[in-house]
């Protein structure tokens, strides 16, 4: 075999393989989506910011979110700190992200998609994990848009970058938490 073969071979090899790779990234991708679990929903109460309790009885923490917290002054400090944000500017968004969460979620019914990660996750506090979709929109990442709360640092999820680039575009355009001066 010449040494052009050779070389020619060796690149439809490599050209194959990649090929096969793509394929299987979007393959996997799309068994990912498939195995989320999205219902209808109603929610019964807004607890805080980043939980609600829905219609049936069930705890639900919004996937990807953090907010400040109502009683718990070491935890509010110490993510005060983290995010450089001064402490009573930093509390204030505790009733600021509950009340607005309210509003997101009170008018009828809503979507709520279960991350395959998370799907059988329940959390110290009793509370599932998820995503809620309000007319084709993601509450979970508007809460991050419009500075309400910040990116949940603690794992990873689905859509952690989108919601790390809402994060970037509310410090940016200094909404909520990120303007210090409202």
């Amino acid at each position: 075999m010449s040494e052009a073969n050779a070389k020619y071979r060796g690149v439809i090899i490599i050209a194959l393989i990649f090929m096969g790779m793509t394929l299987l990234a979007k393959y996997a991708m799309d068994f990912l989506r498939k195995t989320e679990t999205e219902t209808e929903v109603q929610v019964q109460k807004v607890l805080d910011g980043d939980t609600v309790k829905l219609e049936d009885g069930r705890l639900i923490r919004l996937i990807g979110v953090d907010c400040p917290e109502f009683n718990k002054e070491e935890g509010n400090e110490l993510d005060a700190s983290k995010l450089k944000i001064p402490y009573p500017h930093f509390v204030s968004y505790a009733k600021k992200a509950k009340d607005y969460l309210e509003t997101r979620v009170d008018q009828g019914p809503l979507k709520m998609v279960m991350d395959p990660a998370f799907k059988n996750f329940v959390d110290p506090s009793g509370r599932s994990w998820a995503y809620f979709n309000k007319g084709g929109r993601s509450i979970n990442q508007d809460m991050i848009r419009q500075g309400y709360c910040f990116l949940h640092q603690g794992y990873q999820f689905r859509d952690r970058k989108a919601f790390f680039q809402a994060q970037n575009q509310a410090k940016a355009e200094k909404r909520g938490l990120w303007n210090q001066a409202n």
